[in-house]
């Protein structure tokens, strides 16, 4: 059982996936922005983050340059989970701006490839 934090602003899509990883054992947390999901990060203390891109008020961008930032966080495992297709393009060219996260998902989420990529990084 891993601990999962999702930092994700569309409720739906959060039900989804809180949904998903609870049914298989995972615990998970749940985050409506970059800001909610760093005050949640030392509460949660999550195993794995799922992180969509486009938020208010803090932007998955600038959430991942913090977290991938510190100390603490920086081998954290980060599921990158984006309906927009060319956010793998930012991370792929300017890999010295920002870190590549170790994977990408698309919306809308098929629930067996998200646990095989959780699976696949956490073992």
């Amino acid at each position: 059982m891993a601990r999962i934090l999702i930092v994700e602003d569309e409720q739906d899509t959060r039900i989804f996936l809180t949904t998903v990883l609870r049914d298989n054992g995972h615990e998970a947390f749940e985050a409506v922005d970059g800001e909610d999901g760093l005050d949640k990060l030392d509460e949660c203390n999550p195993d794995l983050i799922i992180l969509d891109m486009i938020m208010p008020k803090e932007s998955g961008v600038k959430f991942f340059r913090k977290v991938k930032g510190t100390d603490k966080y920086k081998d954290l495992p980060i599921i990158v989970n984006t309906g927009i297709g060319h956010f793998k393009e930012l991370f792929d060219q300017d890999r010295k701006a920002l870190p590549k996260p170790e994977a990408f998902i698309e919306k809308p989420n098929d629930p067996d490839f998200l646990l095989k990529t959780i699976d696949d990084l956490l073992s």
